[in-house]
């Protein structure tokens, strides 16, 4: 039997090479599973994520452009819609949601819960929008943003599809939402 013992110097370049080609094969698969979708829309059925655009009740108006923003992976992601409701709705969802097919709001206008309290963790946020929403990164975690509108805020909880859970944040009388959509599965 004429058996040489391995050379480690042939071997080892050969195993670093391939330990290599696997982290940079792994690192690129897991960065193209990555979601980073953002821009301006004139409807929900045109945002990534919500196909039928249903996620609102019928007959709920929107007066300007949506803005929405989806981070995540595949199956699990996170999308804010940021818009404004017509001044009709808005006086509806203030006093009498139900009426216009809104459930009833797990935070009311009247409990007077101010909206500075409320965060969110946007990401690619348009200047205008800061601007309008008067939107401030947090100083301690600049993740997440809060709202300097001096007014009330009102939650909604909304039943869509399976796997999403919704909430809508009413920014007081100004009529701007955020809405949050996490999709989990």
């Amino acid at each position: 039997m004429n058996s040489r013992p391995l050379c480690f110097s042939r071997c080892f370049p050969c195993g670093c090479l391939a330990m290599a080609l696997l982290l940079v094969g792994t690192f690129l698969f897991l960065a193209m599973q990555g979601i980073d979708d953002y821009g301006y829309t004139s409807d929900f059925n045109n945002i990534p994520g919500i196909n039928d655009g249903k996620i609102l009740p019928e007959g709920v108006r929107i007066e300007e452009d949506l803005f929405f923003s989806r981070t995540g992976w595949l199956d699990d992601w996170c999308l804010y819609v940021i818009g404004k409701f017509t001044p009709e709705i808005t006086s509806y969802l203030l006093g009498k949601p139900n009426e216009i097919g809104f459930p009833v709001p797990e935070i009311s206008y009247e409990e007077e819960t101010p909206i500075y309290l409320a965060l969110w963790r946007l990401k690619n946020i348009p200047k205008d929008i800061e601007h309008n929403l008067k939107l401030t990164q947090r100083q301690e975690n600049n993740k997440y943003y809060y709202s300097k509108i001096d007014d009330y805020l009102v939650l909604f909880y909304i039943k869509y599809k399976k796997h999403y859970h919704v909430k809508i944040y009413l920014l007081g009388k100004s009529g701007y939402f955020i809405m949050e959509v996490i999709h989990v599965t």
